[in-house]
């Protein structure tokens, strides 16, 4: 998702007062939370996609 869209879908969540309340809430915490949700499941994330090319600091380097 853009940021655009991200921030598009937050403040209809914001201020669409036609959406149920608990509906909104849960859909601004899916927004807020959507990194941390997608890695849980196993899916790649921004995050980790922006340093697919850097080796993994966690791993050993085994060039030797």
């Amino acid at each position: 998702m853009s940021d655009a869209d991200h921030w598009e879908h937050v403040h209809t969540l914001l201020h669409d007062d036609s959406i149920r309340r608990y509906v909104r809430i849960a859909g601004l915490l899916m927004l807020l939370f959507e990194d941390e949700i997608a890695h849980g499941l196993g899916e790649p994330t921004v995050r980790s996609d922006r340093h697919r090319d850097q080796p993994d600091a966690r791993q050993p380097d085994r060039r030797h």
